[in-house]
């Protein structure tokens, strides 16, 4: 019988590797009747995990799976995690239900049993945390979308607006990649990095990338809205809702989010390891008494 649902993730790059083991244990610590699911941890084989780390994730009954990935599309902050969930994606075809493609900045608090899609589902994911490069609702296709947009095919007629998670800007929809639940016999992963991998080195969006980094560091996740847009119609996508994908380092900025508490959010997300280090995570912070006694020790 397979599993309801299957997690993959590739470790942040250069990240302490105590995220990633971080991550599994509080799936394995508060996940309920998801805590023994199976977890794929995709390494490019140009940056492998160390032992002990591969050592403590088998003792996790987690798998380490290297993968292939062009080194120039290392050089993109995030090219390399496109990469690594279309071949997580390949991997879980037939193995799972529903796949789970989440950033190694995760934290379980939860059952992420929800996540599971419904029939008629393909996928779910949540908005963009932040406007960064995303397309404006009330104005006009920029050039940058335009361009991406026509190499994807994605047509511009019927894009309902959404707003981005903590700054509340409506924008044409946009996804964030660090959690996506989808049926891999769709095969949407696969055609994510296709697409990628043609478009990011395309002279047409070199000046997007002088014009401004932000280019360069969010060309993934653009490309992962025009696909998506591409392949699937609006009653296929579903919202998971506030209580998945909750970035916590980001409440400084005054999150806008429907939570009433702490003790409701299943995942949250911090952005990186030093999250610990360089803040006063005790103090700022919206986590339950459970899970933050649990990081006491972790951490201690």
């Amino acid at each position: 019988m397979t599993p309801d649902l299957l997690f993959s993730l590739m470790p942040a790059r250069g990240s302490d590797e105590n995220e990633t083991l971080l991550m599994v244990r509080s799936l394995r610590r508060f996940g309920g009747a998801q805590k023994d699911a199976p977890v794929q941890v995709m390494t490019p084989r140009q940056e492998p995990l160390s032992e002990a780390a591969c050592r403590s994730l088998a003792g996790l009954n987690a798998e380490v799976i290297p993968f292939e990935v062009p080194q120039a599309a290392l050089e993109f902050p995030f090219g390399g995690k496109v990469f690594a969930a279309a071949a997580a994606e390949a991997r879980a075809e037939g193995r799972c239900q529903t796949l789970v493609w989440m950033d190694s900045d995760t934290l379980f608090a939860g059952d992420p049993s929800p996540l599971a899609l419904k029939p008629g589902c393909a996928l779910a994911c949540r908005p963009v945390m932040l406007k960064n490069i995303s397309s404006l609702a009330a104005e006009p296709v920029n050039p940058f979308w335009q361009a991406l947009f026509a190499a994807c095919a994605t047509p511009l007629e019927n894009l309902p607006p959404c707003a981005t998670l903590v700054d509340g800007v409506p924008i044409r929809p946009q996804y964030n990649a660090g959690l996506l639940a989808l049926r891999p016999e769709r095969g949407l992963l696969r055609a994510w990095c296709g697409h990628f991998a043609r478009l990011y080195p395309d002279p047409v969006f070199a000046p997007f990338y002088e014009q401004h980094r932000l280019y360069r560091i969010f060309i993934h996740q653009a490309v992962l809205a025009a696909v998506l847009l591409a392949r699937l119609k609006a009653d296929e996508i579903s919202d998971p809702g506030p209580r998945f994908n909750h970035p916590v380092f980001l409440d400084a900025k005054k999150l806008l989010n429907d939570v009433a508490s702490a003790a409701e959010v299943v995942t949250f997300r911090i952005d990186s390891f030093e999250f610990f280090t360089d803040a006063p995570w005790r103090e700022q912070i919206f986590f339950s008494a459970h899970l933050q006694g649990w990081l006491e020790e972790q951490l201690g």
